[in-house]
């Protein structure tokens, strides 16, 4: 915990922190301007087992800074932002601002890393266990390849770009993406992966792969394609269904004729 060490004269202690929040942009505060936040571990433990697992892993390689960098370009991360140095050496600094800490803000930049969406041609396959320690491994090139335990056959690289995609719509349950492939490849988004989230392409349902550890991602064959994902969790359903069930419920109650107090009368 980094505390607050200059609070402006007239201000409270309690104001200098909350200034410190806007200064410094912890997570989830980023979200507040408008910028994607990207590998903060959720303390209150309610990520995604396996997000969870990558973005630990990430924080724990302070002693192995090129490995580190290795996993934000992965995960599409352009930017750090830190009140210290330790396991940043890597990265190049952008930036440097007084803050209220005892510390100045530090912001790094992220040197190439992979785009919001992508086209990748490549499949590992390798088991669960196996997944992090591969994707910090120079030997998987992770510009052209997927790691992912099930779902599609290994196969290599071929030679030449395999295609294009880029983002064309982004709500928080909906997103659209348009893929042009040269061949048979993989559409990757780099948003984490949860089984509540469904895909078609060009209207056809498809099934949504977990990539890389954490992200998802789609195939598609060679060509011109639409790829939609909205995210419809079976809980949705079920809580639709129950809400109205319970509705249709209330609604055959009988209905009194006393006071027009009566709670019957008011909620009828």
């Amino acid at each position: 915990a980094h505390l607050v060490d200059a609070v402006p004269r007239g201000w409270s202690y309690r104001e200098g922190v909350a200034f410190g929040l806007q200064q410094y942009h912890p997570p989830p505060m980023p979200s507040r301007s408008g910028i994607f936040g990207s590998c903060d571990v959720h303390q209150r433990g309610l990520y995604p087992r396996e997000l969870d697992q990558l973005t630990r892993s990430l924080w724990a390689l302070d002693d192995v800074p090129a490995a580190r960098v290795r996993l934000l370009q992965l995960g599409g991360v352009s930017h750090v932002v830190a009140l210290h140095t330790k396991g940043l050496e890597a990265l190049p600094e952008a930036g440097l601002f007084p803050s209220v800490y005892a510390e100045p803000i530090r912001v790094f930049r992220v040197e190439e890393p992979l785009p919001r969406t992508y086209v990748a041609d490549g499949v590992r396959v390798v088991p669960e266990g196996e997944a992090l320690a591969m994707l910090v491994d120079p030997r998987f090139d992770f510009r052209r390849e997927v790691l992912l335990a099930e779902g599609l056959p290994p196969r290599a690289a071929q030679a030449g770009s395999p295609g294009e995609s880029r983002v064309v719509s982004y709500l928080p349950d909906r997103v659209e993406v348009e893929v042009t492939a040269r061949r048979a490849a993989v559409v990757v988004l780099l948003d984490s992966f949860d089984p509540g989230w469904r895909a078609w392409v060009d209207g056809r349902p498809v099934r949504i792969l977990r990539v890389n550890v954490a992200f998802r991602a789609v195939p598609v064959p060679a060509g011109a394609h639409r790829v939609e994902m909205r995210y419809r969790p079976r809980a949705l359903f079920l809580g639709i269904a129950l809400s109205a069930h319970r509705s249709r419920r209330w609604r055959s109650r009988p209905r009194c004729s006393c006071a027009p107090r009566c709670p019957w009368r008011t909620r009828s």
